[in-house]
């Protein structure tokens, strides 16, 4: 599951400012953001209760995902905001969150991940028309690929369910 949505950038357009295009690793990045535990001293600082001022003292003030040590199975993921951490226990529950703080504070998405961020909205959400004048098309993705996704996503949230 965790690799189906950090996947999605690279399904996905890459975001453009102007003529620029962004690399899918910019996309990637922008989407979530993968820090190793070992570089950041991480756990340590979550075991004393600071709220990670040292890795998040550059970083945007826009809401972002930072998943702690891999992309495909994270030890810890976060919604960062306002240079604040927010630990979610699974990196389904972080895109939700991370999303709603976008839409609630409308807030635009990043550029580089725009499009990614659009697919989450309309297709997940069933939210049209966040960002006026700005279309998605369909078209640009697999629809084999975009409906496993989908369907993981939604077995994902509401595993639940299906458990005897």
């Amino acid at each position: 599951m965790n690799i189906a949505i950090s996947l999605l950038p690279c399904i996905l357009p890459t975001g453009r400012n102007g003529k620029k295009r962004c690399s899918i690793d910019e996309a990637m990045r922008s989407f979530l953001d993968v820090k190793l535990a070992s570089q950041t001293n991480f756990q340590i600082m979550l075991k004393i209760g600071t709220n990670m001022p040292k890795l998040l003292e550059e970083a945007s003030q826009s809401p972002f995902i930072l998943a702690i040590d891999a992309r495909e199975s994270p030890n810890q993921v976060f919604v960062a905001v306002d240079r604040q951490g927010l630990e979610q226990p699974s990196l389904v529950k972080a895109v939700d969150v991370c999303f709603e703080l976008f839409y609630i504070l409308d807030v635009h998405y990043p550029w580089q991940c725009g499009v990614t961020w659009e697919f989450i909205q309309k297709v997940l959400f069933g939210i049209e028309d966040k960002l006026k004048g700005q279309d998605f098309a369909s078209s640009y993705c697999n629809e084999g690929c975009l409906k496993q996704i989908i369907i993981m996503v939604y077995i994902e949230t509401h595993w639940e369910c299906f458990v005897p």
